[in-house]
């Protein structure tokens, strides 16, 4: 069953059950069902209607998104964080036939593109609702990329793949019980393993909105009582850093998802101290091969044997496969993904999708451009092929040189090229003194003298993307500034 016929079945089954707890607003699935189908009244206008959706983590911005596939159409969710510009450029790209946003920016994107049918969600008549199960359009969504190298790329998303997507996730037995936080912003493909979790399974999804709450997740989880959790990585450092990751805070979770970055040990640590109960579960996935492809399930009991640079990033989900290509050998390579999961190609670009996309033996593949190595029969991962430097003749992989910085107790770290060699910056710890000749010293025991970086600084806290991803490039840039200022 597609992900819209689950959630009309839950709706169909637990219509007092609570589907969206926000402090504006409270929504059952009778509540979200009544608006999705009035979302879908609207969009079935349009015969396979693409939809644009520019709504902060209100609940009809969830609506809208079910409403979109129920009407037989696919949407897009613009990241609200970006401004009004690079927003605008997206919708002329997309050429939406509804753009759903209010306010200023509604007008604003508007004028991107007029053609479209306009909706305020406040302006909704939810009276007049699309009865039925509707029908479904071969694509799910489409997920504009940061776009740090270029114009953002749009990765089509089948409806097949998300299918495959939600039927895994089934592991997670999720029930009325649970409250499923969603910390990732709407545009942010991560997002929907929380989405999907909670509506198309019967949990509760409570929605980070607040400043301050994305300031203090941990308070979030305490006061909400959150079970299920989701992140990525790095989120977990940031409650680290603010003392939120504690007995308190995580003693209601007893599952944790993360993707999107590498997981690393210190994580692991914190979180089974402060909960030996919870079951932690790592994936990893491209946003091409629809969210996250791999699972593996960690345990306070198990989780020192999947130990390496980073944590182990787990076997493939059912229909999926991971093949390493143009290695030295079968064990380490860039991953080639295969199965149903993968996206059909990216939006009105087809060299993009051509370069990208590929066939294996009947099968659509994506070449990731990941480094992967597999360690008795488990996956890791290495670095981006385009993160891997030479300097003075050797080859070094940037992750590793942040690996080795984290385990001499600086817990977030980021190395880069720095002309003919290397550099890094890590994020103060409270209470730890910054000495970079001692770091430097510490450094030896654990990588060569040639990937040490000649210059270390320390800043007060590490940049991020609107994604929570720590930013690599901010980093330099601090890292430059700080040496002109010098």
């Amino acid at each position: 069953m597609d992900p819209i016929g689950r959630f009309l079945a839950i709706a169909a089954k637990h219509p007092k059950s609570v589907a969206i707890f926000t402090e504006a607003e409270v929504w059952t699935y009778a509540d979200l069902e009544q608006y999705t189908r009035a979302f879908a009244s609207v969009f079935s206008q349009h015969d396979s209607p693409r939809i644009a959706i520019a709504m902060p983590k209100k609940n009809a911005a969830y609506a809208a998104c079910l409403g979109a596939g129920l009407a037989g159409g696919y949407y897009s969710a613009l990241n609200m964080a970006s401004p009004s510009e690079k927003l605008q450029g997206i919708v002329r790209r997309l050429e939406p036939d509804v753009i759903v946003s209010e306010g200023e920016l509604l007008a604003e994107l508007s004028n991107a593109y007029p053609q479209a049918i306009l909706v305020d969600p406040a302006d909704l008549d939810i009276t007049q609702i699309l009865e039925g199960q509707g029908k479904r359009h071969e694509y799910s969504h489409i997920v504009f990329t940061s776009g740090s190298t270029g114009d953002p790329k749009g990765v089509i998303v089948p409806r097949a793949a998300m299918t495959n997507f939600v039927d895994w996730q089934e592991t997670f037995n999720i029930t009325t019980a649970d409250r499923v936080s969603q910390q990732p912003n709407l545009a942010f493909d991560m997002s929907l393993t929380d989405i999907c979790a909670a509506f198309c399974f019967g949990g509760a999804l409570y929605p980070l909105v607040s400043d301050a709450d994305a300031m203090m997740p941990g308070r979030f989880v305490q006061q909400h009582k959150i079970t299920v959790w989701g992140s990525v990585p790095s989120v977990l450092s940031q409650m680290q850093r603010g003392n939120q990751l504690d007995a308190d805070t995580f003693a209601s979770i007893r599952l944790v998802t993360t993707a999107g970055e590498p997981l690393f040990k210190e994580h692991l640590d914190a979180v089974f101290a402060a909960n030996p109960n919870i079951i932690f579960q790592n994936s990893y996935g491209p946003t091409e091969t629809t969210i996250t492809m791999t699972c593996r399930i960690l345990t306070k009991d198990n989780y020192l044997n999947y130990c390496g640079s980073c944590m182990a990033f787990g076997d493939p989900v059912e229909n999926m496969e991971i093949i390493l290509i143009d290695g030295p050998n079968a064990d380490e390579g860039e991953a080639l993904i295969i199965g149903p999961q993968v996206a059909t190609g990216y939006w009105r670009d087809p060299a993009k999708t051509e370069a990208a996309f590929v066939d294996h033996d009947g099968k659509p593949a994506y070449r990731s451009g990941d480094w992967i190595q597999r360690i008795d029969g488990e996956y890791y991962f290495k670095e981006r092929i385009d993160f891997q430097v030479k300097i003075r003749g050797y080859r070094i992989e940037l992750g590793e040189v942040a690996s080795a910085i984290r385990k001499t107790g600086w817990r977030v770290a980021v190395a880069f090229a720095n002309g003919d060699s290397l550099a890094a910056v890590v994020e103060k710890v409270e209470g730890q003194e910054f000495n970079e000749r001692k770091l430097k010293q510490k450094l030896q025991k654990h990588i060569e003298k040639f990937a040490i970086p000649k210059k270390i600084i320390a800043v007060d806290e590490m940049p991020r993307s609107t994604n929570d991803k720590l930013d690599r490039k901010a980093a330099k840039l601090l890292f430059e500034t700080y040496i002109e200022s010098k």
